[in-house]
């Protein structure tokens, strides 16, 4: 089967954990999806422009908005063990964070979700 998400080829497979780090590397983490390990704040992550990874968070770390890694409202996000993002390269070494969902809801309010995303499947 092959995939594409808005016109991009995806690799259909669950990467290996990777470790956070100040910088995380996307693009070699071996697929389209990928638990993060840790609790090391992220500044900065690598990924091809065009590309797009599914990330998953086991630990509590600190998504840290800045010139190179745009994040929602341009503020920085505290994960939650279970929070899934959606990570697009832009040119320039930018990339963008297209979608985030918490684990669970917030005290008092709903679940913070970001637009559905669009996948096209050719079988």
């Amino acid at each position: 089967m092959t995939t594409y998400v808005d016109g991009t080829l995806v690799k259909e497979l669950q990467a290996p954990n990777l470790a956070s780090a100040s910088t995380v590397n996307l693009d070699t983490c071996g697929g389209n999806y990928v638990w993060i390990t840790g609790t090391t704040t992220i500044t900065a992550i690598t990924l091809s422009q065009g590309a797009v990874r599914d990330v998953y968070f086991s630990g509590v770390l600190t998504l840290t908005q800045g010139t190179n890694l745009q994040l929602p409202g341009a503020a920085n996000i505290i994960t939650a063990v279970g929070d899934t993002a959606r990570f697009r390269g832009e040119s320039g070494g930018v990339v963008r964070c297209i979608g985030y969902s918490v684990a669970a809801n917030p005290p008092g309010g709903a679940p913070v979700v970001l637009p559905p995303f669009i996948a096209l499947t050719i079988v």
